[in-house]
């Protein structure tokens, strides 16, 4: 994020942890922000019900949301997507940021070795968010 000024328009992929904190900071920052979401709601791992109180929040403040929208294109033209009815809309934007998630690379760095359980989503926990490792 190499930027010489503040955007008049950013629309942001991904509405997880990292894409919400964007979008409230250029929001505040006086940019006109719109965030395109694959799912049906806004930071997944969330507590749905907190999550839908931080939607109304962030819409009151001027955030735009598409929910259950698919990015398809993105060019010179605009940003295409496709809505959860299959209907497909484009906008403007100056600047598109990418804040679709990461994944995790925990291969070959031992966890396997000590016991600590993983898979293709990072490491496993429980409903409480405990892991496998337990320190004494």
């Amino acid at each position: 994020l190499e930027l010489d000024r503040i955007p008049k328009s950013l629309t942001i992929i991904g509405a997880g942890a990292i894409g919400l904190e964007f979008a409230y900071f250029f929001n505040e920052m006086g940019t006109e922000v719109k965030v395109i979401e694959m799912l049906p709601h806004i930071a997944y791992q969330m507590d749905t019900e907190i999550a839908s109180y931080l939607l109304k929040s962030l819409e009151n403040e001027g955030i735009d949301f598409a929910l259950a929208s698919k990015v398809t294109k993105i060019d010179k033209n605009g940003i295409s997507y496709t809505r959860e009815n299959g209907k497909t809309e484009m906008m403007q934007s100056e600047f598109v940021l990418n804040a679709t998630g990461r994944k995790p690379n925990l291969e070959n760095i031992g966890l396997d070795e000590i016991g600590v359980l993983y898979d293709a989503e990072g490491i496993k926990t429980d409903l409480q968010g405990k892991t496998s490792v337990f320190a004494e």
